[in-house]
């Protein structure tokens, strides 16, 4: 059952990831949903392939539980031409944290972090 949630989390991770567009290109949008079920090497994973996209995420805080799976986190987020931040200290299986970014033409809004 955790194997099958952990592979959900991770085709929706990869999905959103590999759903943005470079710097160059006006279309694309990016979310990102922490919950309780990432470890420290999926944060590692999310960060750098931000970073890939020109987005800076910096980890202010984590918590884990002695399963080494999130429960607290404090991070921002920013590129070249927005910054937001969010945090969350009691993450659980039913709350999240969001961070998104939309490239799309039109979008109402383009760079957000809350918490759920």
């Amino acid at each position: 059952m955790k194997k099958a949630a952990l592979l959900i989390f991770a085709a929706i991770l990869f999905i959103s990831v590999s759903s943005f567009k470079n710097a160059g290109n006006a279309d694309g949008k990016i979310e990102i949903i922490f919950t309780h079920k990432p470890d420290i090497n999926e944060l590692v994973k999310i960060k750098t392939g931000l970073a890939e996209k020109s987005i800076r995420l910096a980890y202010r805080k984590l918590a884990f539980d002695f399963d080494g799976k999130l429960t607290g986190i404090d991070f921002s987020v920013q590129d070249a031409k927005y910054v937001g931040s969010a945090s969350n200290e009691n993450l659980t299986d039913s709350s999240k944290t969001v961070f998104f970014y939309e490239r799309t033409a039109g979008a109402k809004i383009t760079f957000g972090a809350r918490d759920n």
